[in-house]
């Protein structure tokens, strides 16, 4: 008999990221369990939820909306009524929806990457410490995946007391050594992200090559980049961020003459921060016959196709060279929080393939483009050695997520 599990943080499926770790931790705790378990998911609309049944299609997929933020609407009215809510009495729909949750949730499953962070919104942030803080007390929460902190001023205390005597798989050394050091937090096992095991479906030949022949890739014949649409996490001056690019491009260009360049989107919905905002700039600017250029929605699988058959990656998004790494290629990753250091330079032993890209002094001067070039160098110098290194590390996380997932399954069942 299957359990009825909640998972959050899954709300956008067109991050390619999340939609792995989502799909991952369903597919395998099935397959642990050796039963099909009822999945609620936190989508906002009937389209997310059949593309998550997409991803795994034998899987007992349902959708649940709680809109915390009062910010998620269906039409032109529902908008106006949320806006107001937001503005005359927020907290006092907000802890409605937290009562929704508590009256129809047993297991609560909260996936990672980096939400629990001061990266993105502040605001957001304390509410969803708070909301922890309150559901842990009686719901069975389970914290998976994560990369949390650091914290500054008030939000330490907040994040202590909310993290505490909760069950916290983090999937790197930097988040469960600050946990346990800056926090004192206890009880936070490490496990790697979930996005480094196979997808479903990822030994499906027919899936790859229609999605290679669809832009007409030939495999090891292109160079593939993710051009973050985050952009002003790593640069306040956009046009400042697509030169850094655009000195890459050239370089690529000069040095991989008789190879594709392929422009893929990793993130997309998001209207300000849609990896394909930069895409469509950076093909402005360039040559549209020399390039390919590619806006299309797709699924992770097909992304991680469309990765893992090129010769390298490299990417603003982590997920993209999570997705490179599982394929056993190189991938050269642009960093703007601890979240890089700690799932792929300190889990993966994968130092080397970074690049410190966090503020607009690094991109000055072409600062940011300069190391990537010499990452290149780096990476084709020691070719075997680095392939070596990837094939061994993603080895050995793949078994540290079996172990988490028969931790959990096991705590599941209890």
């Amino acid at each position: 008999m299957g359990k009825r599990i909640r998972i959050e943080h899954a709300s956008n499926p067109l991050n390619y990221g999340t939609n792995m770790m989502v799909t991952n931790f369903m597919y395998y705790l099935d397959k642990h369990l050796g039963v099909r378990n009822e999945y609620l998911l936190d989508v906002y609309n009937d389209e997310d939820l059949r593309n998550f049944r997409n991803q795994y299609k034998e899987g007992n997929i349902k959708r649940e909306t709680i809109d915390y933020t009062l910010t998620y609407s269906n039409n032109i009215v529902e908008k106006a009524i949320n806006k107001i809510k937001r503005k005359i009495a927020f907290k006092y729909f907000y802890n409605k929806k937290v009562d929704k949750l508590k009256n129809n949730t047993d297991t609560l499953v909260i996936l990672g990457g980096d939400d629990l962070s001061e990266y993105y919104q502040i605001d957001a942030l304390k509410r969803e410490l708070s909301r922890i803080r309150e559901i842990k007390k009686i719901i069975k929460t389970f914290l998976v995946g994560q990369t949390i902190g650091p914290f500054y001023n008030e939000r330490i205390e907040i994040a202590k007391e909310s993290l505490k005597d909760i069950q916290i798989y983090s999937r790197d050394p930097w988040t469960t050594n600050y946990l346990k050091n800056n926090l004192h937090v206890s009880g936070c096992k490490e496990s790697a992200d979930l996005a480094l095991l196979p997808l479903p479906y990822q030994d499906n030949i027919k899936i790859k090559e229609n999605i290679l022949n669809k832009y007409a890739l030939k495999s090891e014949e292109y160079i593939t980049l993710v051009v973050s649409g985050l952009y002003h996490s790593y640069c306040e001056d956009k046009q400042l961020y697509i030169d850094n690019w655009i000195k890459v491009i050239n370089y690529l260009k000069n040095k991989f003459r008789n190879k594709k360049i392929v422009f893929l989107p990793h993130v997309l919905r998001n209207e300000q921060y849609d990896d394909r905002n930069m895409i469509k700039e950076l093909q402005q600017r360039l040559s549209e016959e020399e390039y390919t250029y590619i806006y299309d929605e797709m699924m992770p699988l097909e992304a991680r196709f469309i990765l893992g058959n090129g010769m390298f990656t490299i990417t603003g998004r982590m997920h993209a060279a999570i997705s490179t790494f599982q394929s056993r290629k190189p991938a050269i990753s642009i960093s703007y929080s601890v979240k890089y250091n700690g799932v792929i330079g300190e889990s993966l032993k994968l130092s080397n393939s970074i690049v410190d890209g966090s503020g607009t002094a690094k991109w000055n001067n072409y600062g940011v483009a300069n190391e990537v070039i010499n990452k290149v160098e780096y990476m084709l110098k020691n070719d075997l050695l680095i392939k070596q290194q990837i094939n061994e590390s993603i080895s050995k996380a793949e078994v540290n997520i079996y172990n988490m997932i028969k931790e959990i399954s096991t705590k599941i069942k209890q």
